[in-house]
Formats: structure tokens, sequence, C-alpha cells
């Protein structure tokens, strides 16, 4: 994104204050302009009146006006205005700025495709075992899936001739350590075992679709058995993924399982005893009346 300058001295500048406020609008629209196509402050005659559709009649009078307090110059094809490489970015300036940053992110790009090998053999490697004939994998599966998702080893199929020529220079030496498959590539006992720990079912096919896959793309790479672990890693997610997925399918073409039948009701209540209250009260109103005759004889 571009962006036009202006000085906090505009507000109390003679120049400006002597253009009025009409005419510093203008002013500003126009540098906004300018920057956004990039024209070094270039005004064309056909952007006259077009700026903040003032129209050609009163842009040539927001122009001429600005001529007169010195902001605006004339040229062959319409006005500058003036000053402008003081305080703003010319065209030139930005190209070699794009180009500059398009040289650092096709070097940082380079940098991040090819593999770190020094860190991918002190990652895989025990005790200084050589790498070509496979890592030597941990003991626990944990750390297996630790090491391996650790390991920053993309594969680089970028070739030095595409990068630009200040780019060029500061990769070409990460290049000579780097190969293509090699055709004596084999699945290692090592590498088995590594595979067999992270949970992938079918180690061969992977190991034969792993190999197909790096051959026909051309990858380059200095260590392919680290490249087998990443391998591993995402065949042993593709499948739980496929399995899940059959599961679900499985599910959904059998329909939801039926409920199981409610239990059958049983009452542990106790029978519920039928009380005459009047019978109580007629029966202890006669004892009463009776034990009070009683007493008088």
């Amino acid at each position: 994104m571009l962006f036009a300058k202006v000085d906090v001295c505009v507000a109390v500048h003679p120049k400006f204050c002597a253009a009025g406020p009409a005419a510093v609008g203008y002013w500003v629209a126009a540098l906004a302009y300018s920057c956004g196509q990039e024209l070094d402050g270039r005004i064309p005659k056909q952007a006259v009146g077009a700026i903040l559709a003032v129209g050609p009649k009163r842009g040539r009078a927001f122009c001429e006006r600005l001529v007169s307090v010195g902001l605006f110059e004339r040229t062959d094809d319409g006005y500058a205005i003036a000053k402008f490489a003081q305080k703003n970015i010319t065209k030139a300036q930005l190209d070699a700025r794009r180009r500059e940053g398009a040289d650092r992110m096709a070097v940082h790009r380079v940098r991040t495709n090819e593999p770190r090998t020094e860190r991918a053999r002190d990652a895989v490697s025990d005790g200084g075992a050589d790498a070509s004939q496979g890592p030597s994998l941990p003991a626990s599966r944990e750390g297996v899936v630790l090491n391996s998702l650790s390991l920053d080893l993309k594969s680089r199929d970028l070739k030095s001739e595409d990068l630009p020529s200040s780019a060029r220079a500061s990769v070409l030496g990460a290049s000579s350590e780097l190969g293509t498959v090699p055709p004596d590539l084999e699945l290692t006992q090592e590498a088995r075992a590594g595979a067999e720990m992270l949970g992938v079912r079918d180690v061969d096919g992977e190991w034969v679709k792993f190999v197909a896959h790096h051959r026909s793309k051309g990858t380059l790479s200095a260590d392919f058995y680290a490249l087998w672990k990443k391998w591993a890693v995402m065949a042993r997610n593709y499948e739980r993924r496929d399995r899940e997925r059959d599961r679900d399918a499985r599910r959904a073409a059998h329909g939801p399982a039926p409920e199981p039948p409610p239990a059958p009701y049983h009452s542990t209540a106790t029978p519920r005893l039928e009380v005459d209250v009047e019978a109580q009260l007629k029966a202890r109103m006669a004892n009463s009346k009776s034990s009070g005759e009683a007493g008088s004889e």
C-alpha cells in the first residue's frame, strides 16, 4: 500500500494559507492521486478534472491558483507538484525496493526449502552413526514421533538458474550435498521399525509410494531416510482418517442403533392402608365418656 506524505506545517505554511482551503484540499487530493498512480508528482491534463470530480474548468482554476503560490508547476502534459521528491518516494525508488524485496523473498524460500543437513543428522543419528544406513530410532514410540515432527526437512526442487542474480550466489554453496533418490535406496530394518512404531499398517506399500513420489518429483535431499520418517507420520494420519471415514460410512448405511426397550415397571411401593378416621374419633369419644362416668360413680 502506498502513502502520500503531508508535512505537518501545511496548516500554517504561508503558501497554503495564500492558496485557500479549497485549493489546499485539491492539492492534497492531487498528491494522493499522483502517488497512487506512481506519476512522481505529475498531474496529467485528463486527470485535472477527475480529481475530486471537480470538472475540467474548476480543476484548471485550482491548478492555476496553486501555480501562482508556488505549490504547482506547469508541464507539457499538465501540471506537477513542486518539490514532490523531497517528501515522497519516487517510482524509481519503489522499483528498487520491489526488486530487493523479490530477491530477499527468493533467498528466503530457497533457504526454507533446503534441508538442514547437520540438524537432521544430529536428530536422527545415534552416537555418530552413518545417516546413509538409515537413522537409529529411539526405543519409545513417543520419541520417534517427537523427533520426526521436530525435523524441518522439506523437499527442495528449485533450481539455481531460476533465482535472481543477486540471490543465486547465496544458495549455490548449499546445493553441493543434495542429491536425487539413490537407485539402491532400500527399506532398512530401522526404517521399517520406525514406521511400525508410528502405527503404519502397510509399510511396504507406503515405501513404494514414497520412493515413486520423490523420483517422479525429482526431489533433492541429503537424507531420504529422514524424509521417510516424515512420510510415515503423514501416512499414519491418513490411515487413521480413512478408518474413521469408513466407520462413519458404515454407521450411516445401517442407520442409528435401535434404542433398548424400556425396563419393565415393577412397583415397589407398599400398599396404602385405608384408615377410617371418623370411626377412630367416635371410638375415642366413647372411651373417654365411659371412663368419665365410671369416675363419677
